[in-house]
């Protein structure tokens, strides 16, 4: 258990992301850049937050920063990110606790301890470990640690994946899990491509070959205004999830919860002007599609 992997968050007790009670292990690291991205702290390996509420502008972090990266506009903290190395000083001179990264070097062993601490929730609901992000598969080999580490435990295992990457670095991994929870965005490559930065290919084809290892796979599909919004994309999504013999496929509303996210990292969430839709469009939307392509359940 000597592997060492980049973990941002590991959430227990959680409900969703797989079956039962389960702990959520977010792996820092993801091939796309979706502009509606839930958890843009995963992106890179590691990511400063500062919290404007918290923040008193006493300057501490001022003088704690070798880099000049930090100054108090309007009585707040504001960071250079050019110039910030995430070495993480302002965090320890901050007296408020108005900034924290998130990111941080984990062994497996460490993460399978925290795994194992709710064993008996998992035994009684059929939970167990999920490995999320980012995209876990970026770190091939630690996932592949972690969802052995976890097998040998008598641990079920889910990984919910955006499935683009190589082949090469789900295949091996293949036999340890359980479920893939495996989004499909979209069907049109470059359309994948304007709103997440690269094409569907890897995607859809890994999702093939998962249908030929009969995998157990749940299709996931973030409905996204102006993207995918339509019953005919859809049906289009739902028959890509029926032919590689998914359970089903889930369809996960739109939602603006990474906004105070962005606000933390000083970034700009680039769908901050779009409208959250109706819970009955989409409930319309879903039985429209359901009615052109009948072969999957499709459930919101």
């Amino acid at each position: 258990m000597a592997a060492v992997g980049n973990v941002f968050n590991i959430e227990r007790h959680s409900l969703h992301d797989g079956p039962g009670i389960r702990t959520i292990v977010f792996l820092s690291g993801c091939p796309l850049r979706c502009k509606w991205c839930a958890n843009p702290e995963g992106l890179r390996e590691k990511s400063l937050f500062v919290f404007k509420q918290q923040c008193t502008g006493c300057g501490m972090c001022v003088s704690a920063c070798s880099r000049s990266a930090i100054s108090i506009v309007g009585g707040k903290s504001i960071t250079n990110r050019e110039k910030c190395t995430l070495c993480g000083t302002c965090i320890m001179a901050c007296p408020e606790g108005a900034r924290r990264m998130y990111g941080e070097e984990m062994t497996v062993e460490q993460v399978i301890n925290i795994v194992v601490r709710d064993a008996v929730f998992y035994r009684q609901s059929g939970g167990g470990m999920t490995l999320s992000g980012g995209e876990p598969f970026v770190q091939k080999q630690f996932a592949y640690d972690l969802l052995a580490a976890a097998r040998d435990s008598g641990i079920n295992t889910a990984v919910e994946t955006c499935g683009a990457v190589p082949w090469e670095a789900i295949e091996p991994a293949v036999g340890l899990i359980d479920t893939f929870l495996y989004d499909v965005k979209h069907t049109d490559p470059e359309k994948h491509r304007n709103f997440t930065g690269k094409t569907n290919e890897d995607v859809l084809r890994n999702i093939r070959r998962l249908g030929d290892e009969n995998a157990h796979i749940i299709v996931r599909v973030p409905l996204i205004p102006e993207f995918n919004d339509t019953a005919e994309e859809l049906s289009a999504i739902a028959e890509v999830a029926a032919d590689a013999g998914a359970e089903r496929m889930d369809v996960l509303p739109f939602h603006k919860l990474a906004l105070s996210k962005h606000d933390a990292m000083e970034t700009h969430f680039l769908m901050e002007a779009a409208e959250v839709l109706p819970s009955e469009r989409v409930d319309c939307l879903v039985q429209e599609a359901k009615k052109i392509f009948k072969n999957i359940n499709i459930e919101v």
